[in-house]
């Protein structure tokens, strides 16, 4: 996938997350997991410290079992104690586990990815979407009256004058569940289940509709949202098939701006402002059930 193709899906990402807040929503019912995915989503919330995330896949071998685990922040100097504290919540837990922790039980911890993405203009993705200059003066008047807006665009961009004409930066991070996902989709297992220890954003649930409709993987994990997702500005585009999600999730990024530009500049009519909101991805209640 070409540089400009990448950057442009990371910028739009950002104007998105300008109008979609990121709401973190506490779970409200115990997830119905058994054997196997229960004891890894007890070991993944377990093994998370204040708001860090951290996902486990567990894999059941004919000789013990490995556990893959990885998380968001970047801690080098504190990996090696973190491993020790797996291991010994193990020997604590195993009386719930599905196999006997006697048997060898290989411990991998990812390396985090992170990366510095540049980012294109504001006035430069939002244009694209409007008619004329003067129409996206008018939709910025609309916008900084709000001011929830005006705070995203001072903290995404510096700040809202001049600031939104010029390319910014923005460190982007492979989240934990993902970073799992991706490195144990070459298993060739029948069923891959993530455990994570808090609810999965968006573009994560994207990405499991992704390959599960589009290239077959049977995916399950215990994090999903059952209302209104996640939009993170951070989010990393995986290695995994970039090339092909990032067309098919730059789609969705372009509904949801779109939705939001008419909302601003308050459409002619109201059949426009429903089609806008029925074409918005936000419209539709993704719901991934644990097979």
């Amino acid at each position: 996938m070409g540089i400009a193709e990448e950057n442009e899906f990371y910028s739009k990402l950002c104007v998105a997350r300008i109008f979609r807040d990121a709401v973190e929503e506490k779970r409200e019912k115990e997830i119905n997991l058994s054997g196997v995915d229960k004891f890894s989503y007890n070991l993944a919330t377990i093994l998370a410290r204040d708001r860090e995330v951290v996902a486990v896949n567990l894999r059941a071998l004919s000789d013990g079992c490995e556990i893959s685990i990885a998380k968001n922040s970047v801690r080098p100097d504190k990996d090696r104690e973190y491993v020790e504290k797996i291991k010994e919540t193990l020997k604590n837990v195993s009386k719930d586990a599905p196999m006997s922790f006697k048997q060898a039980c290989d411990v991998k911890l990812l390396n985090p990815d992170v990366v510095i993405q540049p980012i294109l203009p504001w006035n430069g993705i939002v244009k694209k979407f409007l008619d004329h200059e003067k129409e996206y003066e008018g939709f910025m008047e609309e916008c900084l009256k709000d001011p929830t807006i005006g705070r995203r665009l001072k903290r995404m961009y510096g700040g809202v004058d001049a600031e939104l004409n010029c390319v910014s930066s923005n460190e982007m991070y492979l989240h934990a569940e993902l970073n799992l996902l991706t490195s144990v989709m070459n298993h060739e297992e029948k069923r891959i289940f993530i455990a994570v220890s808090k609810k999965c954003c968006y573009l994560f649930e994207l990405y499991i509709r992704y390959v599960q409709e589009i290239k077959g993987y049977n995916v399950a994990f215990s994090g999903s949202h059952k209302s209104l997702k996640k939009l993170c500005s951070r989010w990393k585009l995986p290695d995994t098939f970039k090339k092909e999600f990032t067309s098919y999730a730059q789609l969705e990024l372009d509904r949801i701006i779109e939705y939001e530009i008419k909302w601003c500049t308050k459409p002619d009519s109201e059949s426009e402002c429903i089609e806008a909101y029925l074409n918005s991805p936000f419209y539709h209640n993704f719901k991934f059930k644990i097979r």
